[in-house]
């Protein structure tokens, strides 16, 4: 599948690094390091693992949370625009969008609508010529149109014009909520990819959305160029079983035929953690870092019959 993007929250499984103040750039994971830098005082790694080695050069860090990531734990966040688009994606096929900025819900990313979970796919298709609409939208506490102004109920406004609000009022991400104070966007290249004809937003007009009164002035129609993806959402089940199937069938590698060096320690990782520098934990390392990691950092994996996920971390000691 493509590039993944899902927010797993793998709070048990966080990588640490010790004995040095920074994380090694070529760390097989990118994971940020932990701010909880050793002071030359600390003694927690030695705590954690008693037997580690004393390595004087590169040290790896294996640590592991038990069990499948939770539905809450690799469900994408969904605000209110990235909702309207996934759910036409599933009712109606495939959706095409064109923006200036790379769309935050990206290929991968499972979300949740209507009660049922969907696996999302983004393609980018290209850049187009699309015509546009620059638009002012204001609106303030109280705000009331003048008496003898061009009024519309959000409702009533087309598809394209709705969708176009939703963006400049919620932002691009979607977050469901109306300005609080104050709102006001000058020249925001509204795109209309089937043309602008039938748009309500020529000249200027108010309209009236959940109690709110919202100014909305539309300048000369022109043409932008506009990144243009095509979304497609596939519907995995309706609870959280489905979900965890195709989770697993998206990340979960199969660790079982390991060489020995490295089975032991994935073994000492999962009855607590690893932290040393044999042979075995490097050549784990790199063999995670040839397969798809979890966005959050960490890998996805079966281990003698059982799941788990391992975060992996290098540092020079």
């Amino acid at each position: 599948m493509p590039t993944r993007r899902r927010h797993f929250l793998v709070a048990a499984g966080a990588l640490f690094v010790a004995g040095c103040s920074d994380a090694d750039p070529n760390a097989a994971n990118g994971t940020p390091n932990e701010s909880n830098e050793s002071d030359g005082n600390d003694t927690s790694d030695a705590d954690a693992n008693d037997t580690a080695p004393d390595c004087s050069g590169n040290r790896v860090r294996v640590a592991a949370t038990a069990g499948a990531p939770a539905a809450e734990d690799v469900l994408s966040d969904l605000g209110v625009v990235d909702a309207v688009a996934i759910e036409r994606a599933a009712e109606e096929g495939p959706q095409e969008v064109r923006t200036t900025r790379v769309p935050s819900l990206g290929g991968g990313d499972f979300v949740a609508v209507g009660g049922s979970y969907y696996a999302v796919e983004r393609t980018r298709i290209g850049t187009e010529e699309t015509p546009v609409i620059p638009l002012d939208v204001s609106w303030s506490e109280g705000q009331q149109a003048p008496a003898d102004a061009r009024m519309e109920p959000f409702e009533a406004l087309s598809e394209a014009d709705q969708d176009v609000l939703l963006r400049i009022v919620y932002g691009s991400d979607g977050e469901g909520e109306h300005p609080q104070g104050s709102l006001n966007v000058q020249d925001y290249p509204a795109s209309y990819p089937d043309g602008d004809e039938g748009s309500a937003f020529t000249g200027e007009v108010w309209v009236r959305w959940d109690g709110r009164t919202y100014r909305v002035n539309g300048g000369e129609p022109t043409t932008q160029q506009q990144r243009v993806y095509r979304f497609e959402a596939e519907e995995v089940g309706t609870d959280e079983a489905d979900l965890q199937e195709a989770v697993a069938g998206a990340y979960r590698l199969d660790l079982d035929g390991l060489p020995e060096e490295e089975r032991a320690v994935v073994k000492e990782a999962v009855s607590g953690s690893y932290a040393g520098c044999a042979d075995g934990a490097f050549a784990l390392r790199d063999r995670l870092a040839e397969v798809e990691a979890l966005p959050a950092g960490g890998w996805y994996v079966r281990f003698d019959g059982e799941d788990y996920v391992l975060s992996v971390t290098a540092s020079e000691a």
